[in-house]
């Protein structure tokens, strides 16, 4: 495995953001607009299920109540449920688990990565909360954060397709506008589309049914426009399952420890051609200790003689925190 910090050659990065679905966690609800999971619905749900409610919004009180309670695998802890990623009431709708990951991911990106806003939360209408979510991400990372750009104010976004192709245009607009002279281009894109699955729905012609489709899409749109080579790492932030009494529950479901892991390993990893085959268990271990220790505590580890080991022996080391999911309680 080549290492993990550092950089064969210079790279430039974008990351797009979504913001609802990704750095929370939203019940799709065929009424209207996706139910955020919050710790007062949360609540209201088990009161309400406490006096036996039947009324109108007793599906949605049993929603609720089973994407809290489920646990979510994908590298978390056994015995974590959705419930840990809740917002708070003062919080502007935001996870701090779910935002301290995206501030890791932009932290390791290093200092050529531009960080674009392709949420409905780029309209005016949302300033304070961008506000505070710059506010938060600033506090994360330790230095004053905010989003460089975003996707057009402009552009109709109504379904999944929409978004992709937004998000496409804007991609091929920075591949053109980029001289014949610049680094390759690496492009990390978190996206929950709307609550939606990648199951069949077209973009441009493009049948968009798993994330590899939707990656190559965005390549066929940007690559043409650019001299350089060009990356692109898509994480859907979707999840659905059938509940025990047969609802289908389908959520955005933020930014999971395993699919981050996954793109920390996309950002930090020399330039380089794809990677063939799966990784092995030790190479996974130490990108999950990189993500989880940090850059610089990592490179510590890795100065001692049998960096390897060492870091397997810090794994064990690594324990669920309220805020961040993960700390390290000694080193």
């Amino acid at each position: 495995m080549a290492p993990l910090e550092g950089s064969e050659v210079t790279l430039d990065t974008f990351i797009f953001v979504d913001v609802d679905g990704v750095l929370n966690c939203g019940v799709r609800d065929d009424r209207g607009a996706p139910i955020l999971l919050m710790e007062e619905n949360i609540e209201m749900a088990r009161k309400l299920t406490r006096v036996n409610y039947t009324g109108v919004d007793s599906k949605c009180v049993e929603t609720i109540q089973e994407v809290a309670n489920r646990q979510i695998g994908h590298g978390e802890q056994e015995e974590v449920t959705y419930e840990t990623l809740a917002t708070e009431g003062r919080s502007f709708d935001l996870s701090e688990v779910l935002v301290s990951r995206l501030a890791k991911l932009i932290d390791a990106a290093g200092s050529r990565t531009q960080v674009i806003l392709s949420s409905s939360w780029r309209q005016p209408r949302q300033r304070p909360r961008r506000m505070r979510l710059e506010e938060r991400l600033s506090a994360h990372l330790k230095r004053v954060f905010q989003f460089d750009s975003t996707t057009p104010l402009d552009a109709e976004e109504s379904c999944p397709a929409d978004r992709l192709r937004v998000v496409g245009d804007y991609l091929g607009d920075i591949c053109t506008a980029r001289g014949p002279q610049a680094p390759p281009l690496r492009v990390l894109v978190l996206e929950d589309f709307f609550v939606n699955p990648l199951n069949g729905w077209k973009c441009g012609g493009a049948v968009i049914d798993s994330v590899a489709a939707a990656e190559q899409y965005l390549h066929s749109i940007a690559q043409p426009k650019s001299s350089q080579r060009l990356e692109v790492k898509l994480v859907h932030t979707y999840e659905e399952w059938l509940s025990p009494t047969g609802a289908h529950i389908q959520i955005g479901c933020g930014l999971l420890e395993q699919p981050c892991i996954e793109a920390f390993d996309f950002l930090t990893a020399p330039a380089r051609a794809p990677q063939v085959g799966p990784r092995t268990a030790s190479e996974i271990a130490m990108v999950a200790a990189c993500f989880h220790l940090g850059k610089e505590r990592f490179a510590e580890a890795r100065k001692a003689p049998s960096w390897s080991q060492r870091v397997t022996d810090l794994l064990p080391m690594i324990r669920p925190s309220r805020h961040t999911m993960w700390k390290v309680v000694s080193l």
